[in-house]
């Protein structure tokens, strides 16, 4: 098999394979074309029409004949291109200097047609691939531009002791707090928050800054408490356990051992 048709049955098992799932999930068919097409590349040469008119039986033109894969007839791969002499749907195949010489002129001006170079189905798979692979790294740069900002927001405002106290006056209101302190109810998160950017903007910080860096403080804080119950589950008590010593070698040949109560 050659490595053109190897290509062209992987893609087709690739297309099939989509159309069986698009089928599965009841989307929309997916109409798979193939089959051979000639293009027009010129006219025989007048010295030489005569000639080949009494050869074929008619009066053939120059085309170049070639087989193709698409779907929804936009052709995605052509392969086995070859020129022809063609009538109609009959044609005769040419080798590249039969066809230069039916055209009158040198193998080094023949061209492949554009259609065969480059299928249409091919190039606009090629053009949305590269688009979705730039819109990709674009939207990885915004999300790691939007990180840095966050970063940089989060240790000025760890170093804030505006924002300590903010997050003190969201604390404070908390179902626990409110519990504890004997209050009825308490306020919802909406309302703590509120309060909270409120005071840090009654200290000078832009409500706008106060209300993204106040969200990124209370998000590390979760996190920070998140990370240290799942310690406690995995080793509790363990801050409290005093260590094992080691007992030094005797010399008779044993080695210490120390286990973790």
């Amino acid at each position: 098999m050659t490595p053109s048709s190897f290509r062209f049955l992987a893609l087709t098992l690739v297309a099939f394979g989509v159309l069986a799932a698009n089928k599965a999930q009841g989307g929309i068919p997916i109409l798979i074309t193939s089959g051979e097409s000639i293009k027009h590349v010129g006219d025989v040469a007048p010295k030489l029409s005569a000639e080949i008119r009494q050869a074929t039986g008619s009066n053939p033109s120059v085309g170049f004949h070639y087989s193709y894969f698409g779907v929804f007839w936009l052709g995605l791969w052509t392969w086995n291109g070859q020129y022809c002499f063609y009538n109609g749907n009959k044609y005769w195949l040419l080798s590249d200097a039969q066809a230069a010489a039916a055209l009158d002129t040198t193998e080094s001006q023949l061209h492949h047609p554009i259609l065969y170079t480059f299928p249409p189905g091919l190039t606009v798979l090629i053009v949305v691939v590269a688009w979705g692979i730039a819109y990709d790294n674009s939207i990885r740069r915004k999300h790691r531009r939007q990180y840095e900002q966050d970063m940089a927001l989060l240790r000025q405002a760890m170093s804030d002791s505006r924002y300590a106290e903010a997050v003190r006056l969201f604390a404070e209101n908390q179902p626990d707090a409110a519990r504890a302190s004997g209050e009825a109810s308490a306020q919802t998160p909406e309302q703590r928050f509120a309060a909270a950017v409120e005071y840090l903007a009654s200290t000078g910080i832009p409500p706008t800054d106060a209300d993204r860096s106040l969200r990124l403080v209370l998000a590390a804080a979760a996190a920070r408490s998140k990370g240290e119950k799942q310690f406690e589950q995995l080793f509790p008590g363990l801050e409290n356990q005093a260590p094992n010593a080691a007992q030094p070698d005797t010399g008779n040949g044993s080695q210490p051992n120390a286990t973790l109560a």
